[in-house]
């Protein structure tokens, strides 16, 4: 973790003055919890890391450090749609569908956009989504702990070869329409 809290070490045991249990899931607030961690300062910027990442703290001074995040929702699928959108509201495009949208992809033969995950997330496909973009750029989510890492990958077992090919033909044949009319 690379967010030392000095003032949350300091309050460890007391409780949290303030608060205000209509905006959770809870009636009072808990006490506060210091990091059980070690931290200390790194690199010429003398960024703050924990013990749980050794080797990173060699490498502080050539990365970046992100502190201004914050959510309009202590909710967590509110916070992952807005952290992952920008906003708490679900049909927005997601970081990854913007960079997808605005810089393509080197490769047509493989997704450009990938969210691999082990559990999904709270929110699950809508954080990672295209919002109003088209689908092409939403991500393709893989779990490489199942035993179908890529959901629906295979033809459903009611539709024969024979009538998955008549309606392919028949999308293909409105496609060519479409486009005739939008040269």
């Amino acid at each position: 973790t690379f967010d030392y809290k000095p003032e949350l070490q300091k309050r460890s045991g007391t409780q949290l003055a303030g608060a205000d249990p209509k905006t959770g899931f809870f009636t009072t607030s808990g006490k506060c919890l210091k990091s059980p961690f070690k931290w200390a300062q790194h690199g010429e910027c003398g960024a703050w890391t924990s013990e749980i990442f050794p080797n990173i703290s060699k490498h502080v001074d050539d990365m970046a450090f992100v502190y201004s995040c914050y959510s309009q929702s202590n909710n967590h699928t509110p916070a992952m749609l807005q952290f992952n959108s920008g906003m708490i509201r679900q049909g927005f495009p997601s970081m990854g569908s913007w960079l997808t949208y605005g810089l393509g992809s080197e490769n047509s033969n493989l997704p450009a956009y990938v969210v691999m995950h082990g559990t999904k997330p709270r929110g699950a496909d809508p954080i990672w989504s295209s919002g109003f973009l088209p689908s092409v750029y939403q991500a393709t989510a893989i779990d490489p702990r199942g035993a179908k890492p890529i959901q629906n990958l295979e033809t459903a077992k009611e539709l024969s070869g024979d009538h998955q090919r008549s309606l392919l033909d028949a999308l293909n044949s409105a496609n060519a329409r479409h486009a005739a009319k939008r040269p």
